[in-house]
Parts: C-alpha cells; sequence; structure tokens
C-alpha cells in the first residue's frame, strides 16, 4: 500500500466491540497465553509470524507495564508523504494484528492522531510512531510493517528506542519477550551495529530496561529539545483504584467523568481527554495538547495494580510528576526522563524534591547517550510509617 492511497480523515474511529473483546479475553483475561510450537505450523492463530499455539495456564494477574518501541524517520527522497494518511484500519491489519491487540478509537489534532488501543496506545505523527502495549502483547513482531509502511511514505528510520520496566509476571510472556536479552537479539535483526541494550536501576528491584539506535551516523544531531516523562507505579492506593472498576461507583458515570472525579485531567490541564473504562476493570487516556501527547494506564486489581503515565511535554516536568503522585498515591514509583539537548533542564530535575511526603527516594542515576540525549533515572518507596495496613506492607 502506498500512502497516496490512504485516507487523510481526522474522524473519529467507531469501536468494534467483538474485536477488542476477543483481544481482551487473549490477553487481560488471560485464559491462555502463547507459546512456541515448533512441531506443527498449520496451528497458527491470527496470522502470526511463528509457529505458535495456545497452551492453557492459571490465572495469575494481568501484566501491567508496558512495552513500548518508538521509531522516528527521516526523508528517504522522492516525495515525501505522511504517515498520518495511513488508514486507521491498516494500522490495524498491518500492524496492530500481530501483536495482538485492537484499536478502541481514535482522537486527531493538527499535530498528531492518538489510538486507544484494547492495550495501551499507539500514536502516530506525520514522521514518528510511537507504540506501547501491555499484558501478553507481541510488540516487537510490528518493526517490520511498521518500516514497510514509513518506506511507502519515502521515510527511512533515523533513531529508535525501545523500553519497558521488569515484568511483574516475566514468566508468561511470549516469544521474543521471554528475556530482555531475547529482545535485543530481535532488536538488532533491524538495527545492528548501531543499537545496544542497558538496563537501568537495581536487577534486584524496580527496574528499567532500554534499547537505543541512531542510524544515520554521519549526519549532524539535531539541536532540538524534547523530553518525554514516564512515570511506572506499583502498589497503588486501593481507595484511589476503586475509581477504576465498574461496580465500585455509579455505573451512569462517563469514562470522562472518571478522568475528572480521579484528578486526572488536572495532571495536563488544557489536554483534549480521549479515554476508555473496561469491563469489569481497567482505564485507558490519551490526552493531546497541542504537539504534545499524554497518556495513562491502569491495571486496578489489588494483587498487580500498576498504573502508568507518560508525556513528551517539555513543560513544568517536576509539577506533573507531582501531580502524578498526588493522583495515584502509588508504594512503589520508577521515573525516567530522557531529555535532549537540554542539560539545565536535566539539572533542575536532578534537584526536585517530590512534594508527596510520604514518598521517600532510594535511587536516582544520570546516563548520557550519543545524540544528545540524558537519561534521569528515580526510584521512590512509600515511607514506612506512611504504609499502616496497606496491602502491601
Amino acid at each position: 500500500m502506498s500512502c497516496l492511497e490512504a485516507s487523510s480523515s481526522r474522524n473519529h474511529a467507531s469501536i468494534d466491540y467483538a474485536m477488542v473483546t476477543a483481544s481482551l479475553l487473549h490477553n487481560h483475561q488471560h485464559i491462555a497465553h502463547i507459546t512456541h510450537h515448533s512441531g506443527n505450523k498449520n496451528k497458527v492463530p491470527n496470522n502470526h509470524p511463528t509457529g505458535l499455539v495456545l497452551a492453557p495456564y492459571a490465572f495469575e494477574g494481568f501484566e501491567g507495564p508496558e512495552k513500548k518501541i518508538s521509531i522516528t524517520f527521516t526523508h528517504n527522497g522522492g516525495e515525501q508523504s505522511d504517515l498520518r494518511r495511513i488508514k486507521s484500519e491498516v494500522w490495524q491489519q498491518k500492524v496492530l494484528d500481530l501483536a495482538h491487540c485492537k484499536i478502541i478509537s481514535r482522537t486527531s489534532n493538527e499535530h498528531f492522531d492518538a489510538y486507544v488501543l484494547s492495550e495501551s496506545s499507539l500514536f502516530v505523527y506525520p514522521d514518528h510512531v510511537l507504540l506501547k502495549t501491555c499484558g501478553t502483547t507481541t510488540l516487537l513482531y510490528t518493526i517490520q510493517p511498521i518500516l514497510e509502511l514509513a518506506s511507502s511514505c519515502n521515510l527511512k528510520p533515523d533513531h529508535i528506542m525501545y523500553s519497558r520496566k521488569n515484568f511483574v509476571f516475566p514468566h508468561l510472556q511470549p516469544s521474543p519477550h521471554s528475556s530482555f536479552t531475547e529482545e535485543v537479539e530481535y532488536l538488532n535483526k533491524f538495527f545492528a551495529p548501531h543499537g545496544s541494550g542497558r538496563v537501568v536501576g537495581p536487577l534486584d528491584g524496580d527496574h528499567w530496561y532500554l534499547y537505543m539506535a541512531q542510524l544515520n551516523q554521519d549526519v549532524t544531531p539535531s539541536q532540538e529539545k524534547n523530553v518525554v516523562l514516564e512515570i511506572m507505579m506499583h502498589d497503588l492506593d486501593m481507595n484511589v483504584m476503586k475509581q477504576f472498576c465498574r461496580g465500585s461507583h455509579n455505573s451512569t458515570l462517563t469514562s470522562y467523568d472518571i478522568s475528572k472525579k480521579s484528578g486526572i485531567t488536572n495532571i495536563l490541564p488544557g489536554s483534549t481527554i480521549d479515554a476508555f473504562q473496561f469491563e469489569p476493570c481497567g482505564y485507558s487516556m490519551n490526552g493531546l495538547l497541542k504537539q504534545f501527547y499524554s497518556t495513562i494506564h491502569i491495571t486496578p486489581e489489588e494483587h498487580c495494580s500498576f498504573a502508568s503515565y507518560e508525556t513528551n511535554c517539555d513543560k513544568n516536568v517536576d509539577q506533573v510528576i507531582d501531580e502524578v503522585a498526588k493522583v495515584f498515591k502509588p508504594g512503589r514509583m520508577t521515573v525516567t526522563v530522557m531529555i535532549r539537548n537540554d542539560p539545565k533542564k536535566c539539572l533542575d530535575l536532578q534537584q526536585h524534591k517530590v512534594s508527596c511526603e510520604s514518598l521517600v527516594m532510594k535511587q536516582k542515576c544520570q546516563y548520557n547517550y550519543r545524540g544528545g540525549y540524558e537519561l534521569l533515572f528515580m526510584y521512590y518507596e512509600r515511607s514506612k510509617k506512611e504504609q499502616g495496613q496497606n496491602f502491601y506492607q
């Protein structure tokens, strides 16, 4: 498919509830998980690119921490087109089906398209794709079709970033996500020798995996400033989490009502909110504020509670961190800030203290990478005197 065949529609996408339900059955309810099957290639479900079969296992919990791939493209000669012209159904059939997730809705502004998925979110800019998926999705299988779609738009990959927090249930992840070593090996098929993987934070605690590749080594690095903030939270306050379970509040409340009542709309004021509450529990939100995206995904179940927040808004980053901590009241909070070409902002954030007095910083690290990137990693825990009778003691 060429980009010239694609639609430039900016209309809100319709919801195919049958498709969404099928995806949730595959991932969220954990009726089955995918295991490698080398003997019979005819048993491949859902057109998966490798030989796989479904195998039953006992329910343990939903994997909240997301996998994320971010690819920035550059012009490859010829007539340049726009990734946003690719139809929603093409993203679904060519890309998202391989990850086992479905489009729930799409919201757009003049800068980008934001898709709420059955498992997290997809953001499409003219020359940038960001896809994050939770559960037992197979996100890395989407790299090949994303590169092919970009090529049809005369775009070639420039900068690649794959990242995720350590999993809660790593033994339930299918290939190629059974380990970070396997993920790096898969990524290197596309981006070696320009990519490398690294682990940030303690291996015996909450940590973060990062793979980065800069493909166009001869090009002068961009001097553009940008920021990506990610906040990953566990052991969340159950009184907060009740808001995201259908049976615990007035069923007439809309997803936006819940966004406002919970304080989510206060995190980045002025954003256009596209939110969805799952049955019987769970919540996803995309926010659009000019060229900036924000996204929240919540797994409220008590034994595996998790919430994530992410934005590329470079305004008042310290205040956003404080507001997120205030809204969710986490027991454990991992913060990563990837900053490009703005050492002053990195220095300011290093000196920032979270206003939530119940959270105590346990670790802070800074890393410098090629291309003007600086990573700030911070880890917080709720102080023992504040834990009271909460379930995470």
